[in-house]
């Protein structure tokens, strides 16, 4: 491994935790400036959260298929299918 390559991953080790802390705050701070709409219309939620359930679940049903019509090992299959999630 090269200087560059032991930078990039000492990076990625430090900014890891971080990114993560990042994320939840988002969604906690939205979540809690959106609790009024959120209780207040309910169907409006349902409206966006559907579409993104159907989505979700054909990506993954897509990548299954696909990784099955490869016939890839399931060492490299299941990654693939769950990059979505990633």
């Amino acid at each position: 491994m090269n200087n560059s390559e032991k930078s990039l991953t000492y990076f990625l080790s430090v900014m890891k935790p971080w990114s993560v802390i990042g994320l939840l705050a988002t969604v906690v701070l939205l979540f809690g400036f959106q609790a009024n709409t959120i209780i207040d219309e309910p169907e409006t939620i349902g409206l966006i959260a559907i579409p993104l359930m159907i989505q979700t679940y054909g990506i993954f049903i897509i990548a299954y298929m696909a990784a099955k019509w490869m016939k890839l090992p399931h060492n490299i299959a299941a990654p693939d299918l769950f990059n979505w999630y990633i």
